[in-house]
């Protein structure tokens, strides 16, 4: 909403001013589309293999947008004028927010998991300092010492926020490169090293079957020397691994 708001502000905006307000108005709500489609993706989609589908459909979405956005803007700035870029959010944002109220159903709030407002701050400073040297670095040279302090801040509240996280009460969490990861593809493979399905259980809840053992630690297995696995419609058999000869000679 805050989004579709700012943007249509933008394109009504009279002057260089309200446009500048506009702007940070858009900025407010940008940063949550990201996070929120996650969510979205993760409370709508239960079933691993249609999450799946449905990551890998965003992944693609973000990475045409991020190719066509400036092609489609310069066509638009070239043909129409620059509050042609603003103006056509608004009817994707009604779209969007029509089709949520219409066919997405509301989620329960977690009430165990609480707002981190020392790593928010942490990480918005960090950010933004680093952010703001490389943008003073283009315009007085890295050998100026406001750049040099801003990128000093930054990376002093970079290590300030790992340190913040690693002994928050709630723990570090998981990286959310990782958590994607997961969430597309399976984390465990399958008993004696093939390929796991994504709807497949995890291998420690799968029990040892014959010819294999558990690795210790892991919860994973491993096949018995001297033995080879075979699939079958009716489970999982074992049989002796014949000797191959090799194809090649001295």
């Amino acid at each position: 909403m805050a989004f579709g708001l700012g943007s249509a502000a933008c394109a009504a905006a009279p002057n260089l001013g309200a446009l500048i307000a506009a702007r940070a108005v858009q900025g407010l709500g940008a940063p949550a589309l990201l996070p929120c489609s996650l969510a979205l993706i993760v409370h709508q989609f239960p079933d691993p293999r249609a999450r799946a589908r449905a990551l890998g459909a965003w992944g693609g979405m973000g990475s045409l947008g991020v190719a066509l956005g400036p092609v489609l803007g310069g066509a638009l700035i070239a043909t129409v004028g620059w509050r042609a870029i603003f103006l056509v959010n608004v009817p994707v944002c009604a779209l969007t927010g029509w089709l949520l109220i219409r066919y997405v159903s509301e989620s329960e709030p977690d009430t165990t998991r609480r707002t981190d407002l020392p790593g928010l701050v942490l990480g918005v400073a960090e950010l933004a300092g680093i952010t703001a040297a490389f943008i003073e670095a283009g315009r007085e040279g890295w050998l100026s010492p406001l750049p040099d302090a801003l990128g000093a801040a930054g990376i002093v509240t970079a290590a300030a926020f790992i340190w913040w996280k690693e002994r928050s009460p709630g723990g570090p969490g998981e990286p959310p490169c990782r958590a994607l990861v997961r969430l597309a593809v399976a984390e465990h493979p399958a008993p004696g090293g093939l390929p796991r399905d994504v709807g497949d259980p995890p291998a420690d809840q799968i029990p040892a079957a014959h010819g294999q053992t558990s690795m210790p630690g892991t919860g994973r297995q491993r096949p018995v020397p001297g033995t080879c696995r075979r699939s079958t419609g009716s489970g999982t058999t074992r049989r002796r691994c014949p000797r191959r000869r090799p194809r090649w000679r001295r």
